[in-house]
């Protein structure tokens, strides 16, 4: 599936973001930035919606944000739903414990994510990859991650 980014005549705003595993992680080194669109229509708890992604990960072009309310392959039955934070009512993340996931051209998916379940809070890349079996078992990959994201107009 490659997704195409949905059209909108609403008022949207641009952001960068970006995305890497720590300095110090050993094994597997993930790095992935780019451009977000989203709407402005804020929710209750200061959510926007993605509506459109650009950027690379690990020097593999981003195809496309992946539908939400659905899984990518791999990562059934997390559905991500594509949601950042903008002018947030209380403290927390930028992203839901649901997250942003997208379509990668070497014909993976990434799901990115708030874990609130680990012990130390943090976000998460689940990372799918052919033949895409269930959960973060090779040759999927489940890695720590830090997000960072702005508005730029």
């Amino acid at each position: 599936m490659n997704p195409r980014q949905p059209k909108t005549d609403k008022p949207t705003l641009k952001w960068k973001w970006r995305y890497e595993t720590p300095k110090n992680s050993a094994g597997l080194k993930v790095r992935a930035r780019g451009k977000f669109t989203t709407d402005t229509d804020k929710d209750g708890d200061g959510y926007v919606n993605i509506v459109g992604i650009k950027g690379k990960r690990n020097g593999e072009k981003i195809t496309g944000l992946y539908p939400a309310g659905t899984s990518i392959p791999g990562n059934s039955p997390y559905a991500g739903d594509n949601l950042i934070a903008h002018e947030k009512t209380m403290p927390s993340p930028q992203l839901t414990g649901n997250g942003f996931q997208f379509s990668v051209e070497d014909g993976s998916y990434s799901n990115v994510f708030f874990a609130d379940f680990l012990e130390t809070p943090g976000y998460l890349e689940f990372h799918s990859v052919p033949p895409y079996p269930e959960g973060p078992v090779a040759p999927n990959s489940e890695t720590s991650v830090l997000f960072y994201a702005s508005i730029v107009s």
